[in-house]
């Protein structure tokens, strides 16, 4: 019967043999052809012999493997911390580039727990980075001013040296701005900050938040202000000759 299907093997029938037993060519054949048939489904030593199937390690490791050299190869773990400088604060899923067009496919992303320094190699290149609530992100100058970080809930789209610390918070463009708090949003400029406040939108250059739940901006500028309150709901603004009104 050879192996069981979890790698047992067991005689076939009329084994053991007891003493005085006769032995036949019948007995003799069927057992050997069974254990021949045993051993050709066994791995050699020797590497003569190709696998025919997945083999479940059961939780164990390789031990002493060399080094892989061949695109098919299997790699060491001293071959691999080798090739990245130390897999501490290192990538260790697949980085892709993708076009501008709609993607579906996850492995288009890098998805890591690891901090990273990340080049882009186009202009489209973009990163997901999922289930990490400390994770900052910063986008430099240069080539990486073009690309786009995408984390649980913040993003960063374009400009230079922006960057999120918390979530659910979005820095558009625009060059050293910082959107360091939850549910806060900058749009273009430069050199601003949320400053931890929450719920705080810029619009504007040089601007630090104060408070929260306001939006900051250097210049504000109303266009096509309504003559009158006339079917406004309550805080809307509107104008009586040159006097600015809000509906109570």
């Amino acid at each position: 019967m050879s192996r069981n299907g979890s790698g047992t093997y067991s005689l076939p029938a009329g084994n053991p043999v007891v003493t005085g037993t006769t032995i036949s060519s019948t007995w003799a054949n069927s057992t050997l052809n069974d254990i021949a048939s045993a051993l050709t489904g066994s791995l050699a030593a020797d590497g003569q012999t190709t696998a025919s199937g997945n083999l479940n390690m059961g939780n164990n490791k390789i031990t002493n493997l060399t080094d892989g050299t061949n695109a098919q190869d299997a790699v060491t773990y001293s071959q691999l911390v080798a090739s990245t400088g130390g897999l501490s604060g290192r990538i260790v899923q697949i980085v892709q580039t993708i076009g501008t067009s709609s993607v579906t496919n996850s492995t288009a992303y890098v998805s890591t727990g690891h901090s990273a320094s990340i080049t882009p190699t186009s202009v489209s290149s973009k990163i997901l980075v999922l289930n990490n609530a400390s994770f900052a992100q910063t986008n430099l100058g240069g080539g990486n001013a073009f690309l786009a970080i995408y984390r649980n809930g913040s993003a960063i789209s374009g400009g230079a040296n922006n960057s999120t610390a918390t979530g659910w918070s979005f820095v558009g463009g625009g060059r050293c701005n910082s959107a360091g708090s939850y549910y806060s949003a900058i749009l273009g400029g430069q050199n601003n900050s949320t400053n931890n406040y929450d719920n705080a939108m810029i619009v504007g250059n040089g601007i630090t938040a104060d408070r929260v739940n306001a939006t900051f901006v250097n210049n504000l500028s109303i266009k096509n202000i309504p003559n009158g309150s006339g079917g406004l709901p309550s805080g809307s603004v509107y104008r009586i000759g040159s006097a600015l009104c809000i509906v109570p």
